[in-house]
């Protein structure tokens, strides 16, 4: 599964895909100017994900046993 989010988005919320299973691969707008803490805990198939260059600011553990990330292109 792939998500792609509005480009209306400013906040990924703290847990918002917390155990996700079957996410695959994230592209986030240029709109988010915050990641939460523990956004993408536990999406253990995300591959890939893309943050634009003006997210000011990534919350620890954002990535949590995300086991088969392979790249964060920033």
């Amino acid at each position: 599964s792939n998500i792609t989010f509005s480009n209306s988005v400013e906040t990924i919320k703290f847990n918002t895909f917390f155990d996700c299973l079957k996410l695959e691969n994230i592209i986030i707008p240029n709109s988010v100017k915050f990641i939460e803490s523990q956004a993408f805990y536990n999406c253990s198939s995300l591959q890939n994900i893309n943050i634009p260059y003006g997210v000011p600011k990534i919350c620890a553990h954002t990535f949590r046993n995300c086991s088969k990330l392979k790249s964060i292109i920033i």
